[in-house]
């Protein structure tokens, strides 16, 4: 809901900046740009915060509440508390890792989903063109183009999104059974 909000507020904001923007500002802006920046880049901030506030910032709470619990309640076990330091170290660094490989990817998929809208403009703009002088299999084949960039790149990214909550159960799950081999392990002795 507080990313809706947000995604709300913002719609709001842009569309009144752009509205009241000057000429010489409008025009460094394609109308495609800024219409990919009202819809698509919305939506994508509306979604990273719902994520951020169901995943991330509920994980950090964990995070910190289980280290303070490891090292009040140790008693001695400081193994255990850095078993959990070292497995939140792991997913910080997978994290950063990550999110500096995917970052320039998205900004390039925003240029191409600019150049779709474009030409998806161009397209409907000049069908009648288009249809005179029949270069109907010319605009096709560029607006197929620019569509299989913008697909391989989503595709590429979004298979390194999902590489994200394998590795997080992979390492979470290795951290509780060092953490149960450690307890047993003192319990026995």
């Amino acid at each position: 809901r507080m990313g809706a909000f947000i995604a709300k507020d913002l719609r709001e904001n842009i569309f009144t900046k752009i509205t009241y923007m000057d000429e010489e500002t409008f025009n460094k802006f394609t109308r495609a740009s800024l219409l990919t920046r009202t819809t698509n880049d919305i939506n994508q901030v509306s979604h990273v915060i719902s994520n951020f506030i169901k995943m991330i910032l509920f994980a950090i709470i964990i995070g910190i509440g289980g280290i303070y619990k490891a090292i009040t309640k140790s008693n001695g076990m400081t193994s255990l508390t850095i078993t959990i330091i070292i497995g939140i170290l792991l997913v910080a660094i997978f994290l950063l890792t990550l999110f500096f490989l995917v970052i320039k990817k998205f900004e390039i998929l925003q240029k191409i989903l600019d150049d779709i809208n474009r030409k998806t403009k161009e397209i409907l703009t000049g069908i009648l063109t288009i249809r005179a002088f029949n270069k109907e299999v010319i605009e096709e084949k560029k607006f197929n183009t620019i569509n299989k960039k913008y697909n391989n790149l989503e595709y590429f990214l979004n298979k390194t999104m999902a590489l994200l909550n394998p590795y997080m159960n992979l390492v979470l799950n290795g951290v509780v059974l060092v953490i149960m081999f450690i307890i047993t392990k003192q319990a026995t002795a």
